[in-house]
């Protein structure tokens, strides 16, 4: 079967070749493109592109990558230093193809996550695009190019090609990687929107353009959609006569000619194959020369036209010298069999037939083991998937249990807080509580002594105006009267106490702890020893004379098991 002349190592030469921009200073008009929009310089990125495509060594073109990246940088063109970047990468791609692979994929990853971050989206997808490239040429790793092309086809959705003429480049790769696999449906997908663009411009565009209107006929005619492919060859004879491209309008008559030949129209397939096979040799193309000869020498088998045996011999030779691709060897040997055939040469016959055969198992064997090689690396995408997955499931897990785990302690915390909190707050009312009591207590005892202080300062009085009055007067019954005002009775001994206990606490207590067996007589003794008061004071406070004083403190010490010289005074303050 006619196949499409284009190779993927062409296709690649010219795709990129816009990447390489820069100049060794940049020009004043030059200056005038920085912070543009891609669309404003993109005809100014192909010119300096294919300017640095043709510097005579790396070291020149890294140069003025680097004097494009630090223009750039000067002026805050984000998007300029990407593009600098990116050609930095797709020169070691182009002419470094033994440099490790991990590393140009790695800087290309690396060159997208910052155009997404910088917005450039136009520069996200060139590097998507290299990166598919680089994935389908280098590495062969046709799944992860696939893949890496449908993200390349999601960021370019919201494109269009008057925004970023690149787009229609970018759809014809992708379309490519489909055809490449047979995969015509999808093919054609791409291959129909490169098309609608009626005045393609510059020659990436052009390139594109006839590309696509070629392959578009290729797919429907695998496809066995003959008229549908017919339609896309006369637009591309339409378009090429128009820019007078004689190879072109051959590419697209052997195309017609070849849909002629499968109808069996033969006398419409003549004229459009012989015009394919002389605008091939007028460019010198023999492979396309072979593509047009072969069906044509075909026809005139069937025909049993006198022609049949030059035409062969010349498609034989077209081949040979086209280094014999395998499928147009295919398309050869059955011819050359009819021919033995023919005259009678029964064992050459046979051999072509078998070497036709055994070229169809080839074909069929390294068709087979792409897909295979294809489903290899589907169920290693898949399983590596299924690890990240893993990996990323795990690293949410863990990242769920830090987050409760954070929240656990952030609650602890508030509660620690509030509690703290709330524990501060009843410390302080408590404390002002106990300020308060302690205020009230305070002022208790103050009053109490105060009180317990008059009370001893009033008997020393008393028994000091009674000694004056003795002294002066003699016994007498006003004297008498007032020292029975001095006495403590029942109920003033009661308020005495309860003065006694605020400012003495528990001191009455420790008596009866202190001198077992005491009584209740002595207990005044010793409370009123503890004010500092003169045994007559005491006296008089009791209304007993001193000699009972004296003899009650003397029954104190034996109980208490003083000795003689113990003052009472003393034993007060002790306890």
């Amino acid at each position: 079967m006619f196949r499409s002349i284009h190779g993927r190592t062409a296709a690649l030469s010219l795709s990129f070749y816009f990447l390489l921009v820069s100049l060794p200073a940049l020009a004043q008009h030059d200056n005038a493109m920085l912070n543009k929009k891609y669309a404003e310089r993109a005809a100014w990125l192909w010119k300096k592109g294919d300017e640095i495509h043709y510097q005579p060594d790396s070291v020149s073109a890294f140069k003025l990558a680097d004097q494009l990246r630090a223009a750039a940088a000067k002026a805050g063109d984000h998007a300029l230093e990407l593009e600098a970047d990116l050609y930095t990468i797709f020169y070691l791609f182009r002419y470094d193809r033994n440099m490790v692979g991990h590393r140009i994929t790695g800087e290309l990853h690396r060159i997208r996550s910052r155009a997404i971050q910088a917005n450039c989206v136009e520069e996200e997808a060139k590097a998507l695009d290299l990166l598919a490239e680089f994935y389908w040429t280098n590495d062969q790793q046709y799944e992860m190019a696939l893949r890496t092309y449908r993200e390349l086809e999601r960021v370019l959705q919201p494109l269009t090609v008057a925004s970023f003429p690149d787009k229609m480049q970018m759809l014809f790769h992708i379309g490519n990687a489909y055809f490449f696999f047979r995969d015509y449906q999808s093919a054609i997908t791409y291959y129909k929107q490169v098309p609608e663009i009626r005045e393609p411009k510059g020659d990436l565009q052009v390139y594109s353009y006839r590309h696509s209107l070629n392959n578009l006929g290729f797919c429907y005619r695998a496809l066995n959609q003959l008229d549908s492919s017919d339609h896309y060859f006369y637009r591309l004879r339409e378009y090429d006569q128009s820019y007078k491209a004689s190879i072109w309008n051959g590419i697209a008559s052997c195309g017609l000619g070849y849909n002629a030949y499968l109808r069996l129209e033969d006398d419409k397939a003549i004229p459009l194959l012989q015009t394919g096979v002389d605008e091939a040799l007028k460019a010198g193309d023999l492979n396309l020369a072979a593509r047009c000869q072969l069906p044509l020498t075909a026809i005139y088998f069937r025909q049993k036209n006198p022609l049949a045996i030059a035409s062969l011999d010349s498609a034989q030779r077209y081949t040979q010298l086209a280094y014999s691709p395998l499928d147009l060897l295919q398309e050869l040997y059955p011819l050359l069999a009819r021919k033995y055939s023919l005259q009678g040469n029964a064992d050459m016959a046979a051999r072509y037939i078998d070497s036709s055969l055994s070229i169809r198992d080839s074909l069929h064997q390294q068709f087979s083991g792409l897909l295979m090689a294809r489903a290899v690396q589907k169920d290693a995408l898949a399983q590596q998937k299924e690890k990240l997955n893993e990996v990323e499931q795990r690293k949410q897990r863990l990242t769920f249990r830090f987050y409760i785990a954070l929240a656990i302690l952030l609650l602890l915390l508030l509660i620690g807080i509030y509690l703290y909190r709330n524990r501060q707050l009843r410390y302080r009312q408590e404390k002002i509580v106990r300020d308060l009591q302690l205020a009230e207590a305070e002022k208790e005892l103050t009053t109490a002594k105060q009180q317990l202080d008059d009370f001893a300062r009033h008997i020393g009085e008393k028994n000091q105006l009674i000694e004056a009055m003795e002294n002066q007067y003699g016994h007498s019954s006003l004297v008498e009267e007032l020292g029975k005002s001095i006495i403590l009775t029942g109920a003033d001994w009661g308020r005495f106490r309860e003065l006694f206990e605020k400012v003495h606490r528990g001191y009455l207590q420790r008596l009866n702890e202190k001198i077992p067996g005491i009584t209740p007589a002595e207990i005044r003794l010793m409370a009123l020893a503890r004010l500092n008061l003169s045994p007559k004071e005491m006296a008089a406070a009791l209304g007993i004379t001193p000699q009972a004083i004296r003899v009650t403190w003397h029954r104190l010490r034996k109980k208490a098991d003083l000795p003689e010289d113990q003052r009472m005074e003393e034993l007060a303050a002790g306890i």
